[in-house]
């Protein structure tokens, strides 16, 4: 009964607070048509006029009154049905959004195409960011923070950190990585160091990134095994920090993703 009371408090709240222009003009317009129509009637016909009721100024005050009144009733469960639908809408709009951030970076690596190939005596290392978001993830940029331990021999200065080159070239910035795609970053490309027909005893890595004073290029002796720490940011997705492993032997060089 308390919830019965309490919904038609409802309707009369809502009847006498919501807008109802249309309406009202529609009433004022009939009751308008209806008196020039009853003054038309009298003044063509004298009996027809002995038949209409003679009708004050107050009643017909009262009669738009009580007519605009009706129908805001009438139409008070419509409008708490549509108001209510709306902020269900809304609600559950909110809901199937996606919380934090919209896009969603994922760093693949493994030992095959495109992550890893040779070319003659080259070895070509490479990491993916793949965007398992719903949206494009926009500015990202990645660095190579550290390498532990650190290299004995480097050509250059080894001016950490490094902004990572992306497969499309000497650019650290990726602009954007589309839903369910991926952008390739180079960990480094290989070459086995010989002295005449002596067996290599270490590999020259280059293409680790670019620093604030140098490209530098590192050397990695063989049976040997470095971590590669990285970072990855983007202006609309959550901030990555991961390590990849390198090992190095005469056969080649191996890459892995810290677990």
């Amino acid at each position: 009964m308390r919830n019965f009371i309490a919904y038609y408090c409802l309707v009369v709240r809502t009847a006498f607070r919501h807008s109802l222009d249309h309406t009202q003009t529609v009433l004022f317009v009939l009751f308008i048509g209806a008196g020039a129509a009853t003054a038309f009637v009298k003044w063509f016909s004298p009996k027809a006029a002995a038949m209409i009721p003679d009708v004050s100024g107050w009643q017909i005050a009262a009669g738009v009154l009580g007519s605009i009144v009706l129908a805001r009733l009438v139409l008070a469960p419509y409008w708490i049905y549509s108001e209510q639908k709306e902020k269900l809408t809304v609600q559950k709009d909110a809901e199937d959004t996606p919380k934090g951030s919209p896009a969603k970076l994922i760093v693949r690596i493994n030992d095959a195409e495109p992550y890893a190939f040779s070319q003659g005596p080259w070895v070509f290392r490479r990491f993916g960011i793949f965007n398992d978001g719903a949206k494009a993830a926009e500015n990202i940029n990645v660095q190579l923070r550290a390498i532990r331990p650190k290299p004995v021999i480097a050509v250059g200065a080894l001016d950490l950190p490094l902004s990572a080159w992306t497969s499309g070239g000497p650019d650290p910035l990726i602009l954007k990585i589309l839903p369910k795609d991926e952008a390739l970053c180079t960990v480094f490309d290989a070459c086995p160091e010989r002295v005449g027909v002596s067996p290599s005893i270490r590999w020259e890595a280059s293409q680790l990134g670019r620093g604030h004073t140098f490209m530098p290029s590192i050397f990695l002796e063989n049976e040997g095994r470095w971590e590669f720490d990285y970072v990855i940011q983007s202006s609309n997705a959550d901030e990555i920090l991961f390590t990849l492993v390198v090992r190095a032997n005469a056969n080649g060089i191996i890459v892995e993703k810290k677990s």
